[in-house]
């Protein structure tokens, strides 16, 4: 109530009302926000911009701003994730194939950098979501099978 136009509080406005289930009125929250530098300085804006869009079936909308948001942070799985269902919404098949190969092998990422740090009870969950997405991604069943001594 402090500040009804700073974009940070507008921001989490619109967090809260997606996490209420209210996508449609945290599209109009986020709205103001688009207009100002704090948008253009935050990167994750767009993903959570194309979590609401994609909530609402606005699947270009919410394209446009998650191809931004990878652009920026490609090492995020989640965000292929999202790629991949609003390709797949758009019927864009080799995008959606695209998106799927990201998401596998930020996975396989996650897996290997957790193994380097010694958490392999991370490693192999991070190695089967991998196979998961792709069950025929080889350099994962071959660290996966490394984990489990086999």
């Amino acid at each position: 109530a402090l500040r009804p136009t700073d974009p940070a509080t507008l921001a989490l406005r619109a967090s809260i009302l997606l996490r209420a289930g209210r996508a449609d009125e945290a599209l109009v929250a986020l709205e103001p926000v688009r207009a100002t530098e704090y948008w253009q300085m935050q990167p994750t804006l767009w993903l959570f911009a194309g979590q609401v869009e994609l909530a609402l079936l606005r699947f270009e909308e919410s394209r446009a701003s998650l191809e931004r948001y990878a652009e920026s942070e490609p090492g995020l799985a989640l965000v292929w994730q999202l790629l991949q269902n609003v390709y797949l919404a758009l019927e864009l098949d080799g995008l959606a194939y695209r998106a799927k190969h990201n998401l596998a092998a930020n996975l396989y990422m996650v897996g290997l950098d957790a193994e380097r740090s010694g958490d392999v009870e991370r490693a192999r969950d991070a190695l089967q979501r991998a196979l998961d997405v792709a069950p025929d991604y080889e350099a994962a069943k071959e660290a996966l099978a490394r984990l489990s001594g086999g």
